[in-house]
């Protein structure tokens, strides 16, 4: 939520209601395996590993490095990307809605190898 703060106060993420998204605290235990991630990562990736890790949840980021360091620490792993497609294999959204949110992301600085979700294998 820092982070996300400190983008909102830079102008480069939006300010949207974030009531229904609850924060989490780590543990202790989790605490000493985000510090070992910090050795590397910044602190909000290293928290991320660190539940992913404790919690056996999947891990969503983009940062090339914490993408490594959780498949190191084989925890399941994925991007924007694939967010987008599984919310599309769900039938959460269409490809169509996808795009447009691709489309505004890119707009605000994300750098995508794809034009468009229909690029990528669906299934």
């Amino acid at each position: 939520m820092d982070e996300w703060r400190e983008g909102v106060r830079l102008g480069v993420v939006p300010l949207v209601e974030w009531a229904w998204l609850s924060e989490i605290e780590l543990t202790a235990a989790e605490q000493l395996v985000a510090d070992e991630f910090r050795e590397t990562l910044g602190r909000g990736e290293a928290a991320c590993l660190a539940l992913g890790s404790s919690r056996g949840w999947m891990v969503l980021t983009d940062d090339q490095n914490a993408r490594k360091a959780a498949r190191k620490a084989g925890l399941m792993v994925s991007g924007t990307l694939g967010a987008l497609m599984n919310l599309i294999h769900l039938k959460v959204i269409t490809v169509a809605e996808g795009d447009l949110l691709l489309s505004e992301m890119m707009l605000r600085g994300y750098h995508c190898p794809v034009d468009s979700l229909s690029e990528l294998d669906s299934d």
